[in-house]
């Protein structure tokens, strides 16, 4: 008797924690980006392609099943490289107790992954270009 209640006990838990990550969060988010100076082009890519061009500030929707990293340029100043950390989706951690099949379910989708610290407000400072400012104190001493 007791055998079979938990036969059945686990049969029901399965039905409702396979793919947790997946049925109870988002795997996409929308991240705020900035930058000063304003108006710098920012390129979103993943391992693969390009997934959008824009320019700050802007809202960029990222899924979490790759690593993204976020190009900005702006004519005068350095480029920048920001990587958008991920970590573990606390749901996803239920679906370890389910087996194999929620787990790749989670992974496939990106849901087993959510933003780091739920951050998904970027602001990146970017620098005058070296090469740019020696020309003009080139030009000042002239």
């Amino acid at each position: 008797m007791t055998k079979n209640l938990i036969t059945i006990i686990y049969l029901i838990s399965i039905l409702f924690f396979v793919n947790c990550a997946t049925m109870f969060s988002d795997n996409s988010y929308s991240y705020t980006v900035t930058s000063n100076p304003s108006n710098a082009d920012v390129t979103a890519q993943d391992a693969l392609l390009v997934i959008g061009k824009y320019k700050t500030p802007c809202k960029i929707d990222v899924n979490m099943r790759r690593d993204t990293v976020l190009k900005f340029e702006y004519q005068g100043y350095d480029d920048n490289y920001i990587v958008l950390e991920r970590g573990i989706n606390r749901w996803f951690w239920l679906s370890l107790f389910t087996g194999w099949p929620g787990i790749i379910t989670d992974y496939a989708t990106g849901s087993m992954y959510k933003p780091v610290k739920n951050k998904t407000e970027i602001h990146v400072e970017l620098n005058p270009s070296e090469a740019l400012s020696s020309k003009e104190e080139k030009k000042g001493k002239k």
